[in-house]
């Protein structure tokens, strides 16, 4: 049985030992998500033009375990109108690994047990999945660039 969260509080998946994926932020890149799913392993088939279903052997694909962090703190500064999203993970010393994203970067990015797997696919990068539990990162290139990203003149 796939749970789904309702809102914000994520799903609480810390009593599931069985292994499962965790694919970073997908923004409408379907190609690339349906060859993400294809490499994991996932038989993946068209459900009547209204997306896809996605399963491998028994059981179907399952969303991450843990609260979602929706922005992580921001800095008052901004540029362009956009956010200055502040360094969380340096003081994070929990037990539990956090999976997160929003924030593109090139590679996905490990610190204080935490993993950044937003590569960046709508920007031209990739779309990154995190195997658990053995933490293991699965990824394909992006198939274009769907946005272009602001930057700030300096």
């Amino acid at each position: 049985m796939t749970e789904r969260a309702t809102g914000d509080e994520g799903v609480d998946r810390r009593h599931d030992r069985r292994p499962f994926d965790i694919v970073g932020d997908v923004h409408g890149c379907w190609d690339e998500l349906f060859e993400l799913l294809a490499r994991l392993g996932y038989a993946v088939e068209p459900d009547g033009g209204a997306g896809a279903r996605a399963a491998a052997g028994s059981s179907p694909p399952t969303r991450g375990s843990g609260r979602t962090c929706k922005d992580g703190h921001r800095d008052p500064r901004a540029e362009l109108g956009l956010p200055v999203r502040l360094d969380w993970t340096r003081d994070y010393h929990g037990r539990a690994l956090v999976v997160y994203g929003h924030v593109a970067v090139p590679e996905p990015r490990w610190a204080n047990n935490t993993v950044n797997i937003d590569t960046g696919c709508v920007f031209g990068g990739r779309l990154t999945a995190l195997r658990y539990p053995e933490c293991k990162v699965v990824s394909v290139a992006a198939a274009r660039t769907y946005f272009a990203r602001l930057r700030a003149s300096r």
